[in-house]
């Protein structure tokens, strides 16, 4: 492949065999790198004999014009590359299902391009030596992290505040995060939080702003949600609310004014909207597995029929409330 000075793309995936990629055997070219269900990769990159006049590779041992690496099911990979950073064009990382990966990066100095980081499902991942690089990160955009129970601290500089995209699911980022300050992202577009257990009324702190999309999801211990909180989020189209068992009520003050699309989905012990009516502006009501509301949303069970029969969408269980009245 190295021969190769027009290759700009590889996708490997079920190679079972493959352990590494030797440094020499990379073609300069190359900005796309997905490798997925390799389950004998340990090692992204190694250096073989032919490397040591190799200068088309960077320090990390991956070509230094890769913008974009994808690994997902890599369940004995230990490591990204060879010095510990990634390469400083990188644009894109995204990384799933390798348990045994324990450091994305020993230090971001190098990555001010980096916009887009999304790593999940890596049980054994410490995240970073030194947490505060993250600050480095200038470009950064969007970051998502998931299930990744074996990160150690939260950076004590928090995150970079120019994120537009922030998706955490860790109880220990979550708690950190709203400790340090979420309203400090000043330029958050969408939010999604999730497997925080502390929290009875949500939210208790203030959220930025910009948000356009919010989603909560597996908050163990919610009762409530507080309006005083959600009203002040006069930008906010979309809100999600995902299995929260013990959630209640929205208190009576309502949502956003300018709320577009609300989704609830497993909320067993949810019976009721907002008391005072969903905004005018929702276009959109989804409710899925709620079996208290959606016994409450029929149109003989008056209050809460009131409440959504003037929403132009409606749509209980993956059925539209007026094909439900319809088979009834």
């Amino acid at each position: 492949m190295y021969n190769n000075t027009c290759l700009q793309g590889i996708y490997i995936g079920n190679c079972y065999s493959l352990t590494h990629f030797a440094r020499s055997h990379l073609p300069p070219t190359l900005k796309r790198l997905t490798i997925w269900d390799c389950k004998s990769m340990r090692n992204l990159v190694e250096d073989d004999d032919n490397d040591t006049n190799n200068n088309s590779t960077c320090s990390s041992g991956i070509t230094s014009l890769l913008e974009e690496l994808n690994v997902r099911n890599c369940p004995s990979l230990e490591s990204l590359t060879l010095s510990g950073e990634l390469p400083a064009t990188l644009r894109v990382l995204q990384i799933d299902y390798c348990p045994k990966l324990e450091l994305v990066a020993k230090s971001f100095h190098h990555n001010s391009f980096l916009t887009n980081n999304t790593i999940s499902n890596c049980e054994n991942l410490q995240l970073l030596n030194g947490g505060d690089q993250l600050l480095l990160l200038t470009s950064l955009q969007h970051l998502e992290i998931r299930n990744c129970p074996s990160i150690l601290s939260f950076p004590k500089e928090g995150f970079p505040t120019n994120l537009t995209t922030l998706e955490i699911a860790d109880i220990k980022i979550t708690q950190a995060l709203f400790d340090w300050g979420l309203d400090k992202f000043t330029s958050l577009n969408r939010l999604e939080i999730g497997g925080c257990q502390n929290l009875v009324s949500f939210p208790e702190m203030t959220l930025p702003a910009s948000l356009t999309s919010l989603r909560i999801s597996k908050f163990s211990n919610l009762e409530c949600l507080s309006s005083e909180g959600l009203r002040k989020l006069t930008s906010l189209k979309d809100l999600s609310i995902f299995d929260c068992q013990k959630l209640t009520c929205f208190l009576e003050d309502g949502l956003p004014p300018s709320l577009l699309e609300l989704n609830i989905t497993y909320c067993q012990k949810l019976m009721s909207l907002p008391k005072n009516g969903l905004p005018p502006s929702l276009q959109k009501l989804v409710i899925l597995v709620c079996h208290l509301l959606e016994e409450r949303c029929k149109k003989d069970q008056r209050g809460e029929w009131r409440k959504i029969a003037d929403i132009p969408c409606v749509r209980i269980n993956n059925k539209n409330i007026y094909e439900i009245e319809t088979e009834e």
